[in-house]
């Protein structure tokens, strides 16, 4: 499991070595491919993150703004991703593991499951 800009650097390790992954589980992450314009949630916290003297992280995301719906290009590009569950945690913020760990923890154990069942 993978999260945030962390998923950059595990995607490149599984493109590069398919065969050592049955399962990717990924959060609060994009794809950027470089087709498409950062999103204006992106800006704004690009804008405040190079600007703000205080970085007060902990009231800026509420939903994560920044990477709601980062789950679509997923789904459309990477052919492993085609068919199988994909589960959105709701109420939870930019640090998801914190404010859902239970909920995040079933995803785990049953993407898990779902690999020894085959």
């Amino acid at each position: 499991m993978a999260r945030a800009q962390g998923c950059l650097i595990g995607l490149r390790l599984v493109a590069d070595n398919p065969d050592r992954f049955a399962r990717v589980i990924i959060g609060n992450t994009g794809l950027p491919t470089g087709e498409a314009k950062p999103s204006d949630a992106f800006m704004a916290w690009q804008k405040l993150s190079l600007e703000s003297p205080v970085f007060p992280i902990g009231q800026l995301l509420d939903g994560d703004s920044i990477t709601a719906g980062g789950d679509r290009p997923f789904r459309k590009l990477v052919s492993g991703a085609q068919g199988e569950p994909h589960t959105t945690i709701t109420g939870a913020h930019h640090f998801f593991q914190e404010d859902a760990a239970d909920q995040i923890a079933t995803v785990v154990i049953d993407a898990i499951h779902a690999v020894t069942e085959q």
